[in-house]
C-alpha cells in the first residue's frame, strides 16, 4: 500500500525556493551570503552581520522545509518581557526533518 505522501517532493526541494528568497532579500534581512571554496553558500545570520529577527522567522521556515510557519508574539509578561517564537505545522514530522 503507498503512503499518500510518496509523491511528495523532498524537503531539499520545498526548502530550495525559500533559500533562494533568503538571499535575494539578503539586504533587507541584514545578513550577509558568501560562497566557500567548493562552492557552497554560505549564510551568515548573525555571526559577521548584524541579523535580523525576520531572517531568523525565515530561517525556521526554511529548516521546516516550507511546511510550517513562524512568527514572533510577544510574551504575557509575567516574568520578563521578551519575544516568543511561535511555530505551527501541520506536518509536524517532515517538518522537523530539517531542523
Amino acid at each position: 500500500m503507498r503512503n499518500r505522501r510518496d509523491n511528495w517532493p523532498g524537503v531539499n526541494q520545498l526548502s530550495a525556493p525559500l533559500v533562494d528568497q533568503l538571499v535575494t532579500d539578503a539586504s533587507d534581512l541584514e545578513i550577509l551570503v558568501s560562497r566557500s571554496a567548493n562552492g557552497s553558500r554560505i549564510i551568515d545570520a548573525g555571526l559577521k552581520s548584524l541579523g535580523s529577527v525576520k531572517a531568523g522567522c525565515r530561517i525556521a521556515e526554511i529548516c521546516m522545509a516550507d511546511l510550517g510557519h513562524a512568527t514572533i508574539i510577544p510574551s504575557d509578561g509575567t516574568d520578563m518581557n521578551f519575544r516568543i517564537v511561535h511555530v505551527e505545522t501541520e506536518h509536524p514530522v517532515l517538518s522537523c526533518l530539517g531542523s
